[in-house]
């Protein structure tokens, strides 16, 4: 898919509320609530199937057996930018995910982003009926283009954890590409379809 040019963020030379952190952490709940909406599938399907293509993406499967049946996130959970909770059924076997997403925009990831995190994350688990043995994945996307100097480093500061597996991502990488269609929402057109 081309990407074109946005105005969505383009210009705005605030630097001192993390806009661009706050947006994007509204986005991906969005997009993951999206993903437990049945409805949508009929009423709005491109912006269904690219909210599902992002899950897939972040969760690392494959999003043709699946069927979402509940997500609950939390923004700035224990500091932690998107904690959310995802049940889905894959193949007819239900799964259960904790997902977290830290956002980088302004600032490199932290040590303790990384490192501490991920066990705030399994202890909530273990400490959680229902929870014990979920899959725990990790992500860290970045508004950076792919390939640019914040990327690389991102991608570089997460490899170097040697208890966690971080997955980085940048934000053109998380839609589905294949398409040249926009979706029914100019929200998600805006954000996901264009460069800002």
């Amino acid at each position: 898919m081309e990407y074109k040019k946005s105005f969505f963020l383009r210009g705005d030379n605030t630097d001192s509320d993390y806009g661009r952190e706050a947006i994007l952490d509204y986005e991906i709940s969005w997009v993951l609530r999206i993903t437990a909406e049945n409805k949508e599938k009929g009423n709005r399907p491109k912006l269904y199937s690219q909210c599902m293509h992002i899950l897939c993406k972040l969760l690392g499967i494959e999003s043709n057996s699946i069927e979402v049946l509940d997500v609950k996130v939390w923004k700035q959970k224990k500091d932690i930018d998107i904690f959310s909770t995802i049940i889905l059924k894959n193949n007819g076997k239900e799964e259960r995910y904790v997902l977290l997403t830290e956002d980088k925009v302004y600032t490199s990831m932290r040590e303790n982003q990384r490192d501490v995190y991920p066990q705030i994350a399994k202890d909530w688990c273990d400490s959680n009926s229902g929870w014990s043995n979920c899959k725990l994945r990790l992500c860290a996307i970045t508004c950076h283009d792919c390939g640019s100097p914040g990327h690389n480093k991102l991608v570089e500061f997460c490899k170097q954890s040697s208890k966690w597996e971080w997955h980085p991502f940048s934000i053109e990488e998380l839609p589905d590409d294949s398409t040249e269609e926009l979706t029914e929402s100019d929200l998600f057109n805006e954000f996901w379809l264009t460069n800002w």
